[in-house]
């Protein structure tokens, strides 16, 4: 009877950690794949991907920032116009009432 491996599934927060765990060698390639039981092929892929895509997150943070910024800069302009509307609808509202009062609707 030959038994499967079960594959597992690690979390990108369990990737990283193990990653991170890598990069400071204080522990070889082979005592973290076997404290984690991953195979150190797995290891040595998880940080290539993370070596080579590094640079994103600083890209993605300044993104993020640009995006704010300009969600920001929307909301200001519909508080402003939101204001504008206000401001005319209670324009209108008097000249509704003053043309009532003189007597010139319909």
């Amino acid at each position: 009877m030959s038994q499967k491996r079960q594959k597992k599934n690690y979390s990108a927060k369990q990737k990283s950690k193990m990653v991170l765990e890598l990069l400071g060698n204080e522990k070889t390639l082979a005592e973290i794949a076997s404290q984690y039981e991953v195979h150190p092929k797995n290891l040595q892929n998880w940080k290539a991907q993370f070596l080579d895509n590094m640079e994103g997150i600083f890209e993605q943070s300044k993104q993020l920032k640009e995006q704010r910024d300009k969600l920001k800069n929307h909301q200001d302009e519909i508080d402003e116009l939101h204001r504008q509307n206000g401001k005319l609808n209670a324009q209108l509202e008097w000249a509704k009432k003053k043309v009532e009062e003189l007597g010139l609707g319909d």
